[in-house]
C-alpha cells in the first residue's frame, strides 16, 4: 500500500489502537516525518540531504528539503564528483551545518534566526548521511554540537 493513503486512512481514523499501530509500522523513509505532520505532532520539517533527486514533498508543504550543489566556500563553478566527495567528507563540519541553517532561515526567519534554530526541535539524523570516515571528524564540530545540545529529541537511526 502506498505510504500516503495509508496515512491519510491512519490520520481519519488514528484513535483507532489497531489500525494506528498497523499504520505506524509500514512507513518507511522518513514517512513518520510526514505522519507527524499531518497528526499536528510536528509542525515542519527541515530535511537536509545529499540527495538532488529520489526526495518527494509527499504533498507536504511543510517539509522542507535543504540541498546544496557542493561544499561551502567551493571554487568551481560547475560541481562534479570530487566536489560531492569534498562536500560529503565535510558533512557535519561548521562551514556546512551554518550554511544549511541559513537556509532554513531564508524559509521561515521564526523558526531559524542567527543561524541558531530558536523554536523547539527533533534533530534526527540517518546513519547514511555519514558517506566517508572523515564525516564522523569533523574539524570544527561548534556548530553540530550546538544543534545536539539545543534538540528538544535526539533521535539516531
Amino acid at each position: 500500500m502506498h505510504p500516503v493513503p495509508l496515512a491519510k486512512l491512519a490520520f481519519n481514523n488514528y484513535f483507532t489502537n489497531e489500525l494506528f499501530s498497523s499504520a505506524v509500522n509500514n512507513l518507511k523513509n522518513d514517512e513518520h516525518i510526514d505522519y507527524a505532520i499531518k497528526l499536528g505532532m510536528l509542525l515542519k520539517a527541515f530535511v537536509m540531504s545529499f540527495q538532488s533527486s529520489g526526495l518527494t514533498d509527499r504533498n507536504n508543504e511543510n517539509i522542507h528539503y535543504i540541498r546544496r550543489p557542493c561544499y561551502e566556500g567551493c571554487p568551481n563553478g560547475t560541481h562534479d564528483d570530487q566536489c560531492q566527495e569534498i562536500y560529503r567528507k565535510r558533512a557535519i563540519n561548521a562551514p556546512e551545518i551554518e550554511a544549511m541553517l541559513n537556509n532554513i532561515e531564508n524559509i521561515d526567519k521564526t523558526i531559524c534566526a542567527n543561524g541558531t534554530i530558536n523554536v523547539p526541535y527533533i534533530l534526527d539524523i540517518d546513519l547514511d548521511y555519514f558517506h566517508y570516515e572523515e564525516s564522523l571528524n569533523p574539524q570544527d564540530t561548534s556548530s553540530f554540537y550546538k544543534l545536539i545540545q539545543n534538540a528538544s529529541i535526539n533521535n539516531y537511526c
